[in-house]
């Protein structure tokens, strides 16, 4: 019990983390072995991890009874549980990929579903290059441009034959240039037709 008011201060030591809903905690002698409550607040990033801090409880000496203004501050640990996961997300226009087959394009924009905390470096590979094309061999994301979508254009190789071609684009993390977060992501496939122009006959 002191002999006058004690003024605890509360801070949390990452705010980008985690809040603290009061600045101070003020026990009288009437209320000293009451305790009173501290809600902590947990803040949302982009990053596919769990966050750690600690918010520290400290005597504020000039407002409080001297008797405890020797007293050691505290730090109470706080696990911030993540919500995001590491990925990638390819979106093609219309809702497939198909090109004519004599250099016709089309295109699909790929961005990041978490932020990385160093570089990720997408492979972006023709599995037929014969039937069609990628007009970039790798995509790379920072941490200031993970969220906004780089665009792919496949064009059509011409062939002979009257029928219509399948082939895929892969699309793969750079395991040692990237972000090792992500070095766990799957390989996508994106899915390219590519129509015909030839007619059998003679």
């Amino acid at each position: 019990q002191p002999e006058s008011d004690v003024v605890l201060t509360v801070t949390s030591n990452s705010e980008a983390d985690a809040t603290v809903d009061k600045a101070t905690l003020t026990f009288t002698t009437g209320n000293w072995d009451t305790g009173q409550t501290v809600t902590v607040t947990a803040v949302d990033d982009d990053f596919d991890r769990n966050d750690t801090t600690t918010v520290t409880l400290a005597v504020d000496d000039g407002s409080s009874d001297d008797v405890f203004d020797v007293l050691a501050d505290q730090n109470v640990a706080v696990t911030c549980t993540d919500d995001d996961t590491a990925g990638f997300t390819a979106t093609e226009s219309a809702g497939a990929t198909v090109v004519a087959e004599n250099a016709g394009t089309d295109s699909f924009d790929v961005v990041l579903n978490a932020r990385p905390e160093s570089d990720v470096v997408l492979t972006v590979a023709s599995n037929v290059e014969a039937e069609a094309t990628v007009d970039k061999a790798t995509l790379t994301f920072t941490t200031g441009n993970w969220d906004t979508g780089q665009t792919v254009t496949v064009t059509g190789v011409d062939d002979d034959f009257d029928r219509d071609d399948a082939t895929t684009v892969t699309l793969g993390v750079d395991d040692g240039s990237s972000d090792d977060t992500f070095d766990a992501v799957a390989d996508q496939d994106v899915a390219v037709t590519c129509t015909d122009d030839d007619t059998a006959g003679f």
